[in-house]
């Protein structure tokens, strides 16, 4: 099961037995948004890494 549908019977759940869900529902939406993985931030570094490694080693740079 795909964890937002999950979240989707749990809400449910509380809704069809009057459960007061405002704050938990808040801080579930802010954990959802987190990312997985630190991919994106590893491709970044990656690329400046790259660039910088050539900009070093340039006859601009060493002048």
């Amino acid at each position: 099961m795909a964890t937002e549908n999950r979240w989707v019977e749990v809400f449910m759940h509380f809704n069809a037995n009057d459960f007061s869900h405002v704050n938990f529902s808040t801080t579930v939406e802010y954990i959802l948004c987190l990312p997985s993985s630190n991919a994106p931030v590893k491709r970044v570094f990656f690329f400046m890494n790259k660039i910088w490694s050539s900009e070093k080693f340039s006859w601009e740079t060493l002048r």
